[in-house]
């Protein structure tokens, strides 16, 4: 099975440019776009509502949004209004907030978070694709509610995603060793929830820094993976591959070798050609969608996109 691209627009960019680069992966090949829910910047609704006028293939939805800064109801009424206008093409993906929030706010509470991801499945109805045993096989996506997805990392939050979302975004990291905990994890809380554990869909969301020098990649990555160990998304990964993880002070702190070797593990950081072998590894070893997200401001993204592209989608789409 060929893994799905998904792409995150440029978070920073204003709604027109984030609007012309959705259409523009769509028209590339990629097979969904995400927009995240910043409080920094602008709402992504407004931006994935103009962006399905725009397109007509391409998934879209906020990655991520939070429970903190909306309720359920308006979670709820902000995708049924989106799936209007662009119907069985969206979904909602849903996280503790650690990373968007305004400085000063706290990130959800996992207890608060799995609440608002079944308020909002109760919302918008029990045809939600999480009750696999009530739904046929090749049910139309029209026909159903828009999924909602649950990003997750830690061993706990996992088995919550695994009990209660329609999927899995995960945020741990991509090596093999990462993917067999995660799984293990998600089935655990799918099995107590008595669902199908292999039905439990599983995107991963991941940094990818494309570059044609291999050192100018990883050090693009270099802030982003700091920040990760900062949030402790990568604790399952490193505990799984039994790699220490101190804490550092600074992005710059973190030791090159170190460095070079969490790029080369946890995230898709490298030359076009290196990432394109991951991902074709990554594809045989069945993972179905990944997220990119793309490092820097519109410009880079910009760019980064063509690279993709040019070498990532072929992978996908043979």
């Amino acid at each position: 099975m060929a893994i799905n691209l998904h792409v995150g627009a440029p978070a920073s960019a204003s709604i027109e440019r984030q609007v012309a680069f959705i259409a523009r992966a769509e028209t590339l090949g990629f097979s969904g776009a995400g927009v995240a829910d910043d409080a920094r910047f602008v709402d992504p609704f407004e931006t994935l509502t103009a962006a399905a006028s725009e397109t007509s293939r391409i998934w879209l939805y906020p990655a991520v949004t939070n429970p903190v800064t909306r309720s359920a109801a308006a979670q709820a009424k902000s995708i049924q209004a989106l799936s209007e206008v662009a119907p069985g093409r969206v979904k909602l993906a849903i996280g503790a907030g650690d990373a968007a929030l305004a400085t000063g706010t706290r990130p959800s509470k996992l207890r608060d978070l799995k609440k608002a991801v079944v308020d909002i499945r109760e919302i918008l109805g029990e045809g939600s694709i999480a009750l696999f045993d009530r739904v046929p096989v090749g049910t139309p996506s029209e026909l159903l509610p828009p999924p909602v997805m649950m990003a997750a990392s830690g061993p706990r939050t996992l088995e919550a995603a695994g009990a209660v979302a329609d999927e899995v975004l995960v945020t741990s990291g991509l090596s093999l060793e990462a993917r067999e905990a995660v799984t293990e994890a998600i089935a655990e809380g799918a099995i107590q929830a008595r669902r199908r554990v292999r039905q439990v869909p599983i995107p991963y969301y991941t940094l990818v820094s494309v570059h044609e020098d291999r050192e100018t990649a990883i050090e693009r990555a270099r802030p982003w993976i700091h920040f990760w160990l900062k949030q402790r998304m990568f604790r399952l990964s490193m505990r799984a591959m039994g790699i220490p993880a101190p804490a550092f002070p600074t992005p710059e702190s973190i030791p090159t070798q170190f460095m070079r070797r969490l790029a080369n593990t946890l995230v898709l950081a490298g030359t076009p050609h290196e990432v394109a072998a991951k991902v074709a590894r990554l594809d045989e070893d069945g993972v179905s969608t990944l997220f990119c997200m793309l490092p820097g401001g519109p410009k880079m993204h910009e760019e980064s996109l063509g690279l993709i592209a040019d070498h990532l989608l072929p992978v996908g789409q043979r």
